[in-house]
């Protein structure tokens, strides 16, 4: 696994990464390795340039900062770590930042394959194939791997649309163990919500993850502010994840009524207790790969709105286990919040639906088989 990032950073590709090659060598006894970079420190200082994260081997390669420097850095250092430590194998880049030509480097060196997994959606691609040299690089990359693995429908058919055909297309979406995220137990979450600090006799929306403008937070405050004011007095948004000193909401809307129906949590180690006590989730990305939060907060039951871009549609049935809306448009979303409000009563079947979805489709025991297959398919070419 060769990724420009990874645990101690806390993200959705990092997350994915780790989970799936801890099953991977847990279930399935695969000799998984993690190729990294050695940029980001952790509470102790630097990072050690080898390490074991959840009893896979990590080396970590110098590569500092975010500059085009770092990347051909890690390209580098990571190149120059595999003609003393590489061997006959698989080598899957997660993304680009380097990690893609290491893989393709690595796959000609010792006879090997190479995989790329894109890890987001269309929307980001198509920006970084605006580059002359960057779309270059990136599609030389792509067509000299032996698979592209994609996580949503989305950039299977973008892929396909380039000329990528689907012996090469691989769809293996973000996972999770639905045993870890499940349903609150009981129909009252009062004494759940007081441990929290939450109301008890309001409708909690959730959201979770950084206030990135990618997010789509800004989106979703403003389609909060829109929402009557009696709806508002009778429900809460709560958003975790944010940073000591952050208040995006005072950024977005300054200090109006809307503010007092909105709770900013920090980050969380965990986060399943928010996803029990809650009873909608709202995710409004501009651009999305599979959200690991929608994932998360689908099996723990919550009907969810959502814009329709990336794997949310592929989850998403709408009126079935939520809502989908308009990429972009605070105003369709606010509707769509309207709409799930006046189906109150339905709201723990689609919460069932919802929680099916997840297990059909990003249970973690379904994508390490595809993940098994599609290696053992490569070992066998």
């Amino acid at each position: 696994m060769i990724s420009s990032s990874f645990y101690p950073i806390i993200g959705g590709s990092e997350n994915s990464i780790r989970r799936m090659s801890q099953y991977l060598v847990e279930h399935y006894a695969l000799p998984i390795r993690v190729l990294t970079r050695r940029y980001n420190t952790g509470p102790g200082g630097i990072l050690p340039a080898r390490d074991t994260v959840d009893g896979v081997p990590v080396t970590r390669v110098w590569s500092p900062g975010e500059t085009g420097f770092s990347i051909f850095a890690f390209f580098c250092f990571g190149l120059w770590h595999l003609l003393w430590n590489g061997r006959r194998g698989i080598y899957e880049a997660h993304d680009f930042k380097g990690s893609n030509w290491i893989a393709v480097f690595a796959k000609y060196l010792y006879r090997g394959k190479a995989v790329i997994r894109l890890r987001t959606g269309r929307y980001r691609y198509e920006i970084l194939l605006r580059s002359g040299f960057t779309r270059w690089q990136i599609l030389a990359s792509l067509r000299l791997a032996d698979r592209i693995i994609v996580v949503n429908d989305e950039m299977a058919r973008y892929l396909s649309e380039m000329g990528f055909g689907t012996d090469k297309v691989v769809r293996i979406t973000n996972a999770i163990e639905t045993r870890l995220f499940t349903p609150n137990p009981g129909t009252d979450k009062t004494a759940l919500r007081k441990k929290l600090g939450l109301p008890a006799d309001k409708k909690i929306f959730l959201y979770t993850g950084r206030p990135k403008r990618i997010k789509g937070f800004d989106l979703l405050l403003q389609a909060w502010a829109l929402l009557p004011g009696q709806i508002r007095d009778s429900s809460v948004l709560i958003a975790v994840g944010m940073r000591e000193g952050e208040d995006p909401v005072n950024e977005f809307l300054g200090n109006g009524n809307e503010m007092k129906s909105i709770v900013l949590v920090g980050l969380q180690e965990d986060v399943r207790e928010y996803y029990r006590a809650a009873d909608v989730f709202v995710l409004a990305s501009r651009t999305e790969g599979m959200s690991n939060s929608l994932l998360e907060a689908m099996a723990s039951g919550l009907p969810a709105l959502a814009s329709n871009v990336g794997g949310a549609a592929d989850l998403i049935e709408d009126g079935r286990n939520g809502y989908l809306f308009e990429t972009g448009n605070p105003l369709h979303l606010s509707e769509k919040i309207l709409a799930l409000l006046d189906r109150e009563a339905d709201w723990q079947d689609m919460g069932k639906h919802a929680r099916q979805a997840v297990i059909d489709q990003a249970e973690m025991e379904l994508c390490a088989q595809k993940r098994r297959e599609l290696y053992s398919q490569l070992a066998l070419s």
